[in-house]
């Protein structure tokens, strides 16, 4: 569709000298737009309103809402081991959840008095009555547990539970000091409306310490458990009712509660028989103190040297603003910290807020970047007014979008963002076809800018049609990706679909009113004073943009507002606009007067700058000549026709091997230059806490050599934060430590977060007192470790050895980092083996002298205190030196129903017993996990497939024990699966939607070989570019199905419509070339450039700008020359009287 008088006539010339405007058409439902400009700008005003209110009103954040379904059951068995509670507890719970339905896997972990119950259920399950049942079936089984486990509790796993924001506090203050400014800070933060909780970890919490001396309770005849309930009866308040007085009611009530270690102390709690107390201090030390320290917390800023801090973990309410939440907070600890001690400062270790900032900034530069692209390129090709008719495409359609993602609850996040700036190239298409169509229609001179409008949706609405929908069939069926990828991109389909939709349904009831008012329109005084007001409500928009690209528009708006009030005020506006206005006038009352002006301007040659600008710089004429001798002359020849395909098919050929040769490498999703990188280190199990910390400062030390640090926090005594969701499991955690290392920001460092860890990874090496494991935070959503293999049978030493055995296997296998196994050895325990005839004959029971023991050794909370509104525990527990040794434990003694004190020793026989850290069951089975990551640049399914041939080569498994897969690779082959299914179901649409509009199956097929065609330049580019075909490229080869045939598309239709119209075969196939090779060009250039600026700016997509931009380029390309041999060769040769095919 040239933009002037052809000098290679086409059929179009013909049609258009036989076409006359049926008066029928004004009758339509689509005149009633194009007669009512007014209507159309009110249309345009709500849209606009509508969609900046939706778009100030959408909730932002990082990442898209992801509905986990998964629920856990979590037990505590206090001062039971790892076998006792798989025994007593984690098989009954699993034996009783195992028949509820939708239950894709249960995964168990029994710890020492812990266990934990993982119920992962399939995608379509409903979640909420997943758990809901899965609370009744664990409610049933209360009664079958032991009667010193506690309550089981369900817990639904969800991202909301991750901490939005960190904030730690340092500082030259003791640990009680910096808990108590914690404390006082998570009241006021916890205020806030978004914040659902704050979690504090570090510093010291007070107790009220009671240490029993046990040689004073023997020469007292007394137990701890006496000492205890006098200690608990101690501390009441009970309300004893009213009491009337002559005028008034009067509650009354008794107290003895106590709130200091004085008082405490004071308690008595024996009488002599001359009448003297016998005091708890008597007995025991009391004191008020700090409780011994289980987790260390430290932070370093800037390379300073770690010190004490507190941690505050703020998680926000389900729904809540990330964005504001964590600014309210910032300003909550800004004025808190005003009063906090000389000294005392308070930093952000994870901050999601500026993580989604960031992000924004950047997609609102893409979004500028690409209008001024794209628009900028249709100004060039197609002129100025028609480029501004179609790029009002764009902001249309995202009003639009944003009015539904409010409607139907989908946030404003990254992968939402992603989806807009990927269909803002195609979202103008449907708008350059019509656009570019009205102006050939109206160069004929023999329509009115209506006729011409309502001639061209008559002629353009089916194929509009269908390049819609089979666009949009390439990207509804990714509704159907299953697990957590699936919920992940869910918003790319949902997004591109409503886009496209919109884009339809505005180049139908906006653009082409537009196309046909802007035609008669002349700058009067009331466009002028519409254009002042359209520029200066642009300008207000840039600032809600809150960016330096949105105060930019505001900037360019203000400026020309002002330039045109100046020229209309102080130069020649005045009278340009009252003869303007006179030539509309004469214009509307004479018909011919405004087609004898658009013939003439749509066939002068353009020679001024001004003509060039308006009415586009770059024309097709010089193109088309040379592209009509080339297909004719490949179309009057067999062998040069042959030699195209047969050439074609070589180079498709050639293409699939580049990844089938390792050329294009594969991985599921590539590695991302993100801000944070976790160290986890697993020390031998039982390992004091001071001797991991120890070990921990060497870590430490490591750290503060590398510049890109920002800052990292430390915990000992707990896993910390990982990427993969591995952690503590329960039981004693002074073995682990974590680090989380906060890098500076990606643009003021030389080396990427996964170079920096593999490089902290070969440092760390070298401490051999402890496993460390080095991971990047990666893109994408959470996924298992890269390598993950289960190991099941029934005898947990055997399966120890065949995971001692694979994990050297593994361990060969280049690429392989961070290899840990779920099963560990626990130092051996010391067993007290209870005789059941001996508790029998002192008249003592199990519980007694259980519950006793764990007192004594580990101390147990007897009451609390509530002082300043804070809960203050009171701990019972034998002195730290009364129990030097094994044999002072064998003499704790125990009261008896008699009054009687039993020693230990006459109770139990002691043995030193072999014990694991916790014990794994998968789907009911003992289990041992063996994990392991990869450097970067290795595909994790590369690692397994090695790992598996290398099993079946060189390793005998033992009968009765299996092995399967997990992890990112069974994610990752689950997802390609979903992908693949999606795939073909979008073929199949497409090809269902093609065969209704052609009425041919050949021509069905034809299209479809624009496929294959595209994959040429998927695999080209990214070979060319060493971009990794990964998941995001999948989907993308997937969008590429439903953009490409939209050419072919077009092609076949201009053929259908030469052949009605009597051109002989081969002339109107080389006609169908040559008229539509402008629209094809366009279409497929503009999605290009919409794409480049995020392909370019962000990692983790892009393999799926790549396969999009190199697939349609060499696609478009092909189609032009394959369509054509195909259709010469494959289709009858038609006539006006022959149309059926």
């Amino acid at each position: 569709m040239s933009n002037h008088s052809p000098k290679n006539p086409s059929s179009d010339s013909e049609y258009l000298k036989r076409l006359n405007f049926d008066p029928a058409l004004r009758h339509g439902v689509f005149n009633f737009f194009v007669t009512r400009p007014r209507v159309v700008l009110l249309l345009i005003a709500a849209i606009s309103i509508w969609g900046l209110w939706s778009f100030l009103q959408l909730p932002r954040e990082s990442n898209p809402e992801i509905k986990i379904p998964i629920g856990i059951v979590i037990t505590s068995f206090p001062g039971a081991s790892p076998s006792d509670v798989e025994e007593l507890v984690t098989k009954k719970i699993e034996t009783k959840i195992s028949g509820l339905s939708g239950i894709k896997k249960i995964t168990s972990n029994s710890a020492n008095s812990l266990s934990s119950v993982t119920v992962e259920y399939e995608a379509s399950e409903p979640i909420d009555d997943a758990i809901r049942n899965l609370r009744d079936a664990v409610s049933e089984v209360k009664s079958e547990l032991p009667d010193d486990a506690k309550d089981p509790s369900v817990k639904e796993v969800s991202f909301d539970d991750q901490p939005i924001l960190t904030i730690a506090l340092s500082g030259p203050l003791d640990g009680l000091a910096l808990r108590s400014l914690a404390d006082t800070a998570s009241d006021e933060l916890k205020k806030i409306p978004g914040v659902r909780e704050v979690n504090i970890s570090g510093g010291d919490e007070r107790e009220f310490s009671v240490a029993y001396d046990p040689a004073k309770l023997s020469a007292l005849g007394m137990s701890p458990d006496e000492a205890n309930r006098i200690i608990a009866l101690s501390n009441r308040a009970i309300p004893a009712g009213t009491f009337d007085g002559d005028r008034f009611s009067y509650s009354l009530r008794t107290d003895a509660r106590f709130f200091t270690a004085d008082t405490l102390g004071n308690i008595p709690v024996r009488f002599s028989a001359s009448g003297g107390a016998v005091l708890l201090k008597d007995i025991a030390t009391v004191e008020e103190r700090a409780i011994k320290r289980t987790v260390l917390s430290r932070l370093s800023i800037n390379g300073s040297a770690p010190a004490n801090a507190v941690t505050l973990d703020i998680v926000k309410r389900t729904g809540g603003s990330i964005i504001e939440t964590v600014d309210t907070a910032n300003r909550t600890m800004d004025r808190l910290s005003a009063n906090f001690p000389g000294g005392v400062k308070w930093t952000t270790t994870v901050d999601f807020a500026k993580e989604i900032r960031k992000n924004f900034d950047e997609l609102t530069r893409d979004f500028f970047l690409t209008v001024g692209l794209v628009v900028g390129t249709l100004i060039l090709i197609v002129g100025l007014k028609e480029a501004l008719i179609a790029g009002l495409t764009i902001p249309l359609v995202f009003f639009i979008t944003f009015g539904t993602m409010l409607v139907f609850g989908i946030s404003l996040n990254f992968l939402s963002l992603f989806s807009l700036l990927l269909s803002m190239g195609l979202l103008v298409d449907d708008a350059i076809v019509v656009v570019s169509a009205t102006k050939q229609y109206l160069r004929t001179g023999k329509f009115t800018p209506e006729e011409a409008v309502l001639l061209v949706l008559r002629d353009f609405k089916v194929v509009l049609t269908t390049t819609t929908l089979t666009t949009m069939w390439a990207f509804l069926p990714l509704l159907l990706a299953t697990g957590l990828i699936g919920q992940f991109i869910k918003s790319i389909p949902v997004t591109v679909s409503v886009t496209l939709t919109a884009s339809f349904l505005i180049a139908l009831m906006i653009n082409h009113p537009l196309a046909a008012a802007l035609e008669r329109v002349r700058l009067t005084r009331n466009w002028l004073f519409l254009a002042i007001a359209s520029l200066l409500g642009l300008g207000i928009s840039g600032v809600f943009l809150g960016s330096l690209w949105g105060f930019a528009l505001t900037a360019v708006s203000l400026v020309l507002a002002v330039r045109f009030i100046f020229w209309y005020l102080f130069q020649e506006g005045r009278q340009a606009l009252a003869k303007n206005s006179a030539l509309v006038d004469a214009e509307w009352e004479n018909e011919q007067l405004i087609k004898a002006r658009l013939k003439e301007a749509g066939n002068r040659e353009d020679r001024t700058i001004k003509d060039q600008f308006i009415h586009g710089i770059i024309h097709f004429d010089r193109i088309i000549p040379p592209y009509e001798r080339l297909l004719r002359s490949i179309l009057e020849s067999t062998r040069k026709k042959w030699v195209v395909l047969l050439g074609t098919f070589a180079i498709f050929i050639g293409a699939v091997m580049l990844p089938v040769l390792g050329i294009v490498p594969v991985e599921f999703f590539p590695a991302s230059d993100e801000d944070l990188v976790f160290i986890n280190i697993e020390a031998p199990i039982g390992l004091k806490l001071s001797e991991t910390d120890t070990i921990v400062h060497s870590v430490e030390q490591k750290l503060l050599a590398y510049p890109e640090i920002e800052n990292f926090s430390t915990v000992v005594g707990n896993a910390g934060a990982s990427q993969d969701g591995t952690g503590n499991t329960g039981g004693n955690a002074s073995h682990l430590a974590g680090i989380v290392v906060k890098l500076s920001d990606k643009h003021d460092r030389n080396r990427t977060s996964s170079v920096i860890a593999d490089s902290l990874r070969s440092d760390l090496s070298d401490i051999r007192d402890a496993d460390i494991r080095v991971a990047s935070q990666q893109g994408g959503p959470p996924s298992g470790a890269a390598f993950e293999a289960h190991v099941s049978g029934d005898d947990l030493r055997t399966v120890d050895k065949i995971v001692h055995d694979l994990k050297g296997i593994l361990a060969s296998i280049p690429g392989t980092t961070n290899i840990m196994s779920s099963l560990k050895n626990a130092p051996a325990d010391y067993t007290f083996t209870l005789s059941h005839d001996r508790l029998a004959y002192y008249g003592l029971d199990a519980t007694t002298v259980g519950n006793t023991l764990r007192m004594a050794i580990s101390g147990i909370e007897v009451t609390t205190v509530l002082r300043d509104n804070k809960e203050i525990s009171v701990n019972a527990r034998f002195s730290e030196h009364a129990l030097p040794s094994l044999d002072d434990i064998r003499n704790i003694e125990f009261r008896n129903s008699a009054g009687n004190l039993i020693r230990l020793g006459d109770l139990a026989t002691v043995e030193l017993k072999p014990s694991v850290d916790s014990i794994t069951r998968i789907d009911q089975k003992r289990t041992a996990l063996l994990s392991a990551g990869v450097t970067t640049g290795t595909i994790p399914a590369t690692v397994l497939s090695a790992f598996q041939q290398k099993v079946r080569s060189d390793y005998h498994l033992p009968d009765g024990y299996s092995i399967t897969y997990g992890g990112e690779n069974e994610q990752n082959q689950e997802s390609v699966a979903s992908i693949l299914r999606a795939l073909v179901i979008a073929v199949a649409l497409i090809v269902a939607t093609l065969i209704i509009q052609f009425n041919s199956v050949k021509q069905a097929a034809i299209v479809l070989t624009t496929l294959p065609l595209a994959m040429i330049g998927v695999f080209v580019g990214m070979a060319i570019f060493r971009i990794s075909l990964s998941f995001p490229g999948l989907i993308g080869i997937l969008a590429l199905f439903g953009i490409v045939v939209k050419n072919a598309i077009i092609l076949i239709d201009k053929m259908n419509l030469n052949w009605a119209s009597g051109l002989s075969h081969a002339e109107a196939i080389i006609d169908a070339g040559k008229s539509r090779i402008e629209a094809i060009f366009i279409t497929s250039f503009a999605t290009i450039l919409g794409l480049i600026p995020i392909t370019l700016s962000d990692a983790m997509w892009r393999a799926l700008g790549t396969a999009i931009i190199f697939g349609l380029a060499v696609s478009s390309f092909f189609t032009l020359l394959i369509i054509p041999v195909l259709s010469s060769m494959v289709m009858r040769k038609k006539s006006a009287t022959n149309l059926s095919f």
